[in-house]
């Protein structure tokens, strides 16, 4: 299993909210990220729309968002901020390389006007997965 990483990733989106991923760690039946996500867009906007936060390996193997309970679709109000530990169901899968983390990811946009903004980090795993 990989040692967990520090990170320093941000995406800008479209519609001006800026996300930051700061740390990836696993453990045995799940992936923890750190990210803290700022609404600036003028509405209320949805990080998990359609149930559809993932992160997803190499292989194309998809890793579920445990929804917490009283946020389920991650909604932000405009100018909020929320900073967090996102868990993510499952082990990954030996022998991947690099993980995508995706908002959105079947029914989100990138354009400027969006509610539900599609982000997505590349992240390259450091040591092996087992």
């Amino acid at each position: 299993m990989p040692a967990a990483q520090s990170l320093n990733l941000q995406v800008n989106h479209a519609n001006g909210t800026t996300a930051r991923l700061t740390q990836i760690s696993f453990a045995e039946d799940s992936i923890t990220a750190s990210l803290t996500v700022t609404n600036g867009y003028a509405s209320e906007i949805r990080l998990n729309a359609s149930h559809d936060m993932v992160i997803t390996d190499n292989f194309g193997n998809q890793y579920n968002l445990a929804e917490p309970p009283s946020n389920e679709f991650i909604i932000i109000a405009p100018g909020n901020t929320i900073k967090g530990q996102f868990v993510f169901k499952g082990h990954v899968a030996p022998g991947a390389n690099s993980l995508t983390l995706t908002t959105n990811s079947k029914f989100g946009d990138t354009q400027d006007f969006s509610i539900n903004p599609k982000i997505s980090f590349d992240i390259p795993l450091q040591g092996e997965v087992k």
